[in-house]
């Protein structure tokens, strides 16, 4: 009942599909009650949003520049469903529909047509150490919930989030913006966006530049180093499109993209010990260096649009992690028995001479330097009929490679610094490669003007290397000296769509959808584990849903939902070995996730939108994990972890004109996350329940009626919440586990100028 009369309360959901006076070339606005409705592409071909048979949101690029949104984590509250477990920068996991889990992505990730790909690291997690994404000069962010392997392919298990990006115009256009905040009991930031728009040549070739930068003061305080505000990150990058109209018939779009990112510490704390406060022993750096190329051609052959596109992805990484306390529960007589082999007694010179040896190892740090680089090739063919079949077929080649060290290193107990040079306590080197070649489809057949059936298939098969060797290594944590060795594994299959959809009226359009996903397995590189757990295989889920999009009371309300039901099958879990030291992936037990979600906008009167979104899920295992080394192996009935039931957030923006030729603006944003549980198992010694929380934003501002200049107030995190996004718990970490959250409350103003 109360699930009910909330979804009821919120009207509608996430009017992030929605604009009022969207001046996007995309848009089409709905007669005349300021709803502008968004055109999309994510079946591979132009269509308007409400007339689109699937579980989409568009989040605005009005919406984006109205509420400072520039990361994932600012524009996840306007879509339901989609939630991000960021463990600070470059470490965030993002899952839709209660999908979540290690391993590949669940969530494919895309500027245009590149995927954006997760570093595989040493433990195969390649889901949840993801680039961090800048949203600037974008048109809009689409977010496809539910799979979408039949055209997007592997790890896209849940959804897709498609950045799209401005493209260059035959015009002269530029912006400037300039933001500053500063944060409750925290340091000052400040940000900046550039774009420049400019023809090279007339009707022929034109360029846009953007340059942005995002400078992020420290809000934790390190009580063991003794240093405030100590958890800092700069983001700076960019990008140069190309538009080439090489015809009235042949587009081509190139396109170059540059970050990078240097982050000191992290975002977790420890609330054992204080609010927004950690006894870390060392100060940990991120750092992260991206680079994207990417060219696509379109081809208009009359009835028939050909694309092609390439793309290459390249990105180096340092991570680090502070191992001091791990290291530090080998002071015991029991790992000393263990270590030796023979009975240790406290106050020996045997016990004294291993503590000794222990401590040499004090304070460490996992040290994870690797690099990334993707190439990915895509050829399609999609008819532009006039009559009632049409069609999308292609062809897919994506070659992965990656080279990581896993490795731990010394640092500086006084100074908490890494040591420089660096000081290896053990060093592995792993390489890893993959390799996935697909076809892929998908037919429309009218029946009616009213009814269409939409049937879609894949067919897969990839390729997974993995090889490595120890030089250095660390017998306490029993990483042994390993020549060079190589794992392989491959795969092949095929997943499956059918859609069924039926225009009631021009306002009403209900359907009903079956679809498979799937993303690949791969190889372990753990020491110790049996021969049959080495390879682990590609896990597969099937989702069958029920949706409406309508449109009310003369279209000032758009009201969108979904009800589903996915079922997950041979799940990828994670493991580790019994000393706790390295993490493995292997396949155990089945999950289903119950759910639905609404989604809407709403103009009551002329000048303000109220949006707002509502989405439960209900998702937990349905079969046992059996499997011995799985740490805390999940039982039927368990919910899977990090996803709340229940996530809804309501939002309005008032306009209205002000003295002369200016206009003002009020907006208001609340965002409600349900609570989630860390461990499969809630009777695990480490489960922690994360917690509920309600985040409130206002923003108000002064933007002139040409609409070439804007200044605004903000403050984000009203009320101050300590909102906790994720709690985690282990044999090393402090009473009260480990916690990353939403910034305290912060204050800012941001400026921006636009020139024509």
């Amino acid at each position: 009942m109360r699930t009910l009369l909330l979804a009821t309360t919120l009207l509608a959901a996430s009017g992030s599909a929605f604009a009022a006076d969207d001046a996007s070339d995309a848009a089409e606005v709905i007669e005349d009650t300021g709803i502008t409705e968004i055109t999309v592409t994510s079946t591979k071909r132009s269509t308007r949003i409400q007339k689109t048979p699937m579980a989409i949101s568009a989040v605005t690029a009005e919406t984006l520049e109205k509420t400072g949104a520039m990361t994932m984590q600012d524009y996840v509250k306007f879509v339901p469903s989609l939630k991000v477990s960021d463990d600070g920068p470059g470490r965030g996991r993002v899952s839709l529909r209660g999908i979540q889990g290690t391993g590949e992505a669940l969530v494919g990730v895309f500027y245009d047509e590149t995927p954006i790909t997760g570093s595989v690291g040493v433990s195969s997690d390649a889901g949840g150490r993801n680039p961090d994404t800048t949203a600037s000069d974008v048109e809009r962010i689409e977010v496809l919930r539910g799979p979408q392997g039949t055209l997007f392919g592997g790890s896209t298990m849940g959804g897709a989030v498609r950045m799209i990006m401005k493209k260059p115009r035959q015009v002269y256009e530029g912006s400037f913006s300039a933001g500053y905040q500063t944060t409750d009991g925290g340091g000052d930031s400040y940000n900046y966006n550039v774009m420049a728009n400019v023809p090279l040549i007339e009707d022929k070739l034109a360029a846009r530049v953007v340059l942005y930068e995002r400078d992020q003061g420290g809000y934790l305080d390190n009580v063991f180093l003794g240093k405030e505000d100590y958890n800092t990150s700069n983001v700076k990058g960019g990008r140069i499109l190309l538009r080439y109209n090489a015809t009235d018939a042949l587009t081509i779009d190139a396109g170059f993209y540059t970050q990078k990112t240097d982050a000191v510490g992290n975002n977790t704390w420890f609330p054992g010990i204080g609010e927004y406060q950690t006894d870390n022993k060392l100060i940990l750096p991120y750092t992260e260096d991206t680079k994207i190329y990417s060219l696509t051609a379109n081809w208009d052959l009359g009835n028939y649009t050909l694309t092609g596109n390439t793309s290459y992805f390249r990105a180096n990484s340092v991570y680090a992690a502070d191992d001091t306390n791990y290291v530090a529960s080998y002071r015991t007589v029991a790992r000393c028995s263990a270590f030796l082999g023979v009975t240790c007694v406290d106050g020996t010179q045997q016990y004294a001479d291993y503590l000794d040896y222990v401590n040499s190892y004090y304070p460490a740090a996992i040290y994870y330097p690797d690099e990334v680089r993707n190439w990915t090739n895509e050829l399609r063919l999609s008819s532009n009929f006039e009559g009632n079949f049409n069609f999308t077929v292609g062809a897919y080649y994506e070659d992965r490679n990656q080279d990581t060290v896993g490795s731990d290193v010394l640092g500086d107990l006084e100074t908490g610094l890494l040591l420089e040079p660096i000081k290896y306590i053990y060093y592995r080197y792993v390489v890893d490669e993959l390799k996935q070649k697909a076809l892929f489809g998908e037919m429309t057949y009218d029946f009616t003007d009213k009814l269409k059936l939409t049937l879609g298939g894949r067919y897969f098969e990839y390729e997974k290397m993995v090889g490595g060797e120890t030089v250095i290594p660390w017998d306490l944590i029993g990483a042994n000296l390993r020549p060079y060795y190589e794992r392989n594994t491959k795969e092949d299959g095929t997943i499956f769509k059918a859609n069924l959809s039926y225009d009631v009226n021009s306002d009403i359009m209900v359907y009903g959808n079956v679809s498979e996903g799937f993303r690949p397995g791969g190889v372990n590189q753990t020491f110790g584990l049996p021969d049959a757990l080495i390879p682990y295989g590609s896990d597969s889920l099937t989702n069958y849903e029920a949706g409406f999009k309508t449109m009310w009371f003369n279209r000032s309300l758009v009201l969108n939902g979904a009800v589903y039901l996915v079922q997950w099958d041979n799940m990828q879990v994670s493991g580790r070995t019994p000393n706790g030291a390295f993490s493995f992936i292997s396949n155990a037990g089945k999950a289903e996730v119950k759910g639905f979600e609404l989604e809407g906008t709403y103009v009551p009167a002329q000048g303000v939108t109220i949006n707002a979104n509502y989405s439960y899920n209900d998702a937990q295992l349905t079969e046992d994990q059996i499997n011995d080394y799985v740490t805390s192996a999940g039982r039927k009935g368990d919910r899977i972890t990090f996803i709340p039931k229940h996530k809804a957030a309501i939002s309005g923006n008032y306009q209205f004109p002000l003295t002369g030729a200016y206009e003002g603006f009020l907006r208001a944003d609340v965002n409600y996350v349900g609570p989630s549980f860390s461990t499969l198992n809630p009777n695990d010694t480490y489960a922690m329940k994360n917690p509920a929380y309600t985040l409130v934003n206002l923003r108000g501002g002064v933007v002139n009626d040409a609409g070439d200049w804007e200044a605004s107030l903000y403050i984000n995190n009203l009320l101050n919440d300590v909102a906790i996004v994720r709690l985690t718990n282990s044999s090393t970490t402090p009473l009260g586990g480990s916690a990353t959250s939403a910034m305290p409350r912060t204050v800012g103003v941001s400026l921006t100028k636009r020139f024509n």
